[in-house]
């Protein structure tokens, strides 16, 4: 199967990646024309980061809205701030996706619609692709090698 949409554009940022589906949003949330990014979350009037993910629409969500998710508008944009597990980001911004929780992984997958094999699948479950692809006589060598980069925090953060 092939993938497309969201999930591996080079438009979409690692946060919308992997940390929006550990949210229990559904993906309808993000499956409209008015969405545009997630985003790590840093309000510079506090000087720190907290584990919260911002997404930004161009348009108000009244799914959103009605979850209680706090919102901004800026007169361009409208910003939704939506809480994340702070071990799992934790693991995020390490680049440990591997880590992640057996119920985090099946989520992401399930978000994307993504089966195994996929490219999502061998970032999440690394040990399972390296050994179908062979060269490696002993297994247990390779353990847990990240197989996609650490997030650039410039690039996936948003600041206030």
């Amino acid at each position: 199967m092939k993938e497309k949409g969201l999930t591996h554009s080079k438009l979409r940022t690692d946060t919308t990646r992997f940390l929006l589906p550990t949210t229990g949003l559904k993906r309808y949330i993000v499956d409209t024309e008015d969405f545009v990014n997630a985003y790590l979350f840093t309000n510079t009037f506090e000087n720190k980061s907290k584990s919260v993910i911002i997404l930004v629409y161009t348009n108000t969500n009244i799914e959103l809205s009605k979850t209680g998710y706090k919102a901004l508008y800026d007169g361009k944009y409208y910003y939704y701030f939506v809480p994340v597990n702070p071990v799992t980001m934790d693991k995020f911004l390490k680049g440990e996706y591997s880590k992640f929780t057996d119920k985090e992984k099946e989520q992401i997958l399930k978000f994307w619609n993504l089966i195994k094999h996929s490219r999502m699948y061998n970032i999440l479950y690394p040990d399972d692709y390296m050994f179908e692809i062979g060269g490696y006589t002993n297994h247990k060598l390779f353990h847990k090698r990240e197989i996609w980069p650490k997030p650039d925090t410039r690039k996936e953060t948003f600041i206030i």
